[in-house]
């Protein structure tokens, strides 16, 4: 099992939360919650974690649910990095890169 962090964690049901862990198993996101102290095996990122239920998707598609706002309400869901990210604009910019979180 693997625990990341970031700035915000994105979902279609919560928009932008501040510094929630998602802990996965395997590829799939198992479950999420706040960052209120130093917790064993996080591994920290800069930026945001947009989670969604589909998996291998490129930043253009990622942007585009971010943008739709949609519901993420089925399971499993997987995590996206996006760094660097714009957070006065709360969006990605022109040099921001993503990669699958496993």
């Amino acid at each position: 099992m693997k625990r990341f962090a970031s700035h915000y964690v994105w979902s279609g049901n919560a928009g932008f939360q501040k510094h929630q862990v998602i802990e996965m198993k395997g590829e799939e996101v198992y479950r999420i919650f706040p960052l209120t102290e130093e917790t064993e095996s996080v591994e920290w990122f800069p930026g945001v974690i947009v989670l969604t239920t589909e998996k291998g998707l490129e930043l253009e598609a990622i942007k585009q649910i971010l943008y739709k706002r949609e519901n993420n309400t089925s399971h499993p869901l997987y995590a996206y990095l996006l760094y660097p990210f714009d957070f006065i604009l709360m969006q990605p910019v022109c040099e921001t890169r993503h990669r699958q979180l496993r």
